[in-house]
């Protein structure tokens, strides 16, 4: 199982890492900075061993809004669609929006080459 790390931007609060979208829910919820005060933004990051699943994170720029969706939507998309994703929007740009767009919608032929 994949691992992230929620670091705040409250710089008098501890972030904390999570497996799966409830237990990031559950943990923002608890998060209080050292005055009590509930912590509200998140730097989000991914902290996991697969390299491809980091590539991916980053080229989608997962962040708090997104996190949720992404989640749900990794579990469906084979390394051939990360890969895909990884090239169209991280490294050319193509529009993408998690939860809204698949994998399928991104328009690019990738060939290998011999």
């Amino acid at each position: 199982m994949n691992s992230y790390y929620a670091q705040p931007y409250d710089m008098a609060a501890v972030g904390f890492g999570f497996e799966d979208a409830e237990d990031y829910a559950d943990k923002v919820k608890a998060c209080r900075n050292a005055y009590g005060h509930p912590v509200e933004e998140f730097e989000l990051q991914y902290v996991g061993d697969d390299a491809l699943e980091a590539r991916l994170f980053e080229a989608l720029g997962v962040h708090q809004g997104t996190i949720g969706a992404y989640l749900d939507a990794l579990p469906d998309w084979e390394d051939g669609e990360r890969v895909k994703l990884i090239i169209a929007v991280g490294e050319v740009g193509y529009p993408f929006t998690i939860g809204d767009d698949t994998a399928d919608d991104v328009e690019v032929d990738l060939y290998p080459v011999t």
